[in-house]
């Protein structure tokens, strides 16, 4: 492989982690959906990275909960509430 052929190698690796980094799936999700590699998308991952691992931890968001007085505010309709333990 030519230096030319690993430069282009290197910029399609690099729109590809673009994609996936804004498509908010998971790198298996993402790359089922383009029908690459997993373990490919690691690899250059990391070899983007200087070789440090990088993370691919969940993103937390913010969670406003309803009034707990709201009847929407449980999915449990209000006889499994009142149930008693089985004996």
């Amino acid at each position: 492989m030519n230096g030319s052929d690993q430069t282009e190698k290197w910029q399609l690796w690099q729109e590809r982690i673009s994609e996936y980094r804004a498509s908010g799936l998971t790198m298996r999700a993402w790359c089922a959906a383009r029908q690459l590699s997993y373990y490919q998308l690691k690899y250059w991952l990391r070899k983007q990275s200087g070789g440090k691992r990088v993370s691919t931890a969940t993103t937390w968001v913010a969670v406003n909960p309803a009034p707990a007085h709201a009847p929407e505010a449980s999915p449990l309709k209000h006889s499994t509430l009142n149930r008693t333990k089985p004996q």
